[in-house]
């Protein structure tokens, strides 16, 4: 979204709801992304015996410091904002 002079942007004369606009799509695309990553597991992540460990370490880390352990999502490397990703780039 660019500012030009002269043009009246109902955007930007709305700050407040224009803040909130973007906030709110940009939470959507994330929240799409995370439903497609969830739906189509299986070709996007680890092999499935990575995962099982993986999530046995999980709970018994959880279990150790006597913890509950919520729903586990394993995000690919490619999802911006994942561990890996952040460790990767």
């Amino acid at each position: 979204m660019t500012v030009r002079r002269g043009e009246y942007n109902p955007l930007f004369a709305a700050e407040k709801v224009a803040l909130q606009y973007v906030c709110d799509a940009a939470l959507k695309i994330e929240n799409d992304d995370l439903r497609y990553i969830e739906k189509h597991r299986q070709r996007l992540c680890l092999r499935s015996e990575t995962v099982a460990n993986l999530r046995l370490h999980i709970q018994s880390e959880a279990a150790r410091l006597q913890k509950l352990v919520g729903r586990i999502q394993i995000l690919p490397a490619s999802h911006p904002g994942s561990p890996r990703n952040l460790y990767k780039h």
